[in-house]
C-alpha cells in the first residue's frame, strides 16, 4: 500500500529537528516509517516560520538544509480566500492563528490530510 501524503503542522517538524525536544525519537520515527520524510508537505507558512526561528546565520543554514527535502505547498487564491473565510469563522470563538489558518486552509483546498500531533 502506498504512504499518503501528510501536511506537517509547523510543532511536529519543529520537534522532529529539535534532539532536545521529549517528542523528538517519537516523531522522528513515525515520519521516518509511517509516513516517510519524502511524504510529508509543507506549507509555505509553515517554511517561513522555520527559517524565523533561526538564532542566527549557522542556525538558518542547518533548518534551510533540512527544509530542502520538503515538498511545499504553496498559496493561491483559492487557499487564501479559504483562509480568510476561517479566519473570520474561527479566530474569535477558538483562537484560531493565521497561520494555523492558511496551514488548514492548504489541507482542505489540496485534499491532504493534516498531521498536526504525533
Amino acid at each position: 500500500m502506498a504512504k499518503k501524503f501528510v501536511i506537517s503542522d509547523t510543532d511536529v517538524l519543529i520537534d522532529c529537528c529539535d534532539t532536545a525536544s521529549k517528542r523528538h525519537a517519537v516523531i522522528k520515527t513515525t515520519l521516518e516509517k509511517t509516513t516517510g520524510l519524502d511524504n510529508v508537505i509543507i506549507s509555505a507558512i509553515t517554511k517561513m516560520l522555520l527559517l524565523a526561528g533561526a538564532t542566527n546565520k549557522s542556525d538558518e543554514a542547518k533548518t534551510n538544509k533540512q527544509l530542502l527535502r520538503q515538498n511545499t505547498a504553496f498559496f493561491n487564491n483559492e487557499i487564501t480566500l479559504k483562509a480568510i473565510e476561517r479566519f473570520k469563522v474561527y479566530r474569535l470563538s477558538h483562537g484560531l492563528s493565521i497561520p494555523d489558518c492558511m496551514i488548514a486552509a492548504t489541507c482542505a483546498v489540496t485534499g491532504v490530510d493534516y498531521s498536526h500531533s504525533i
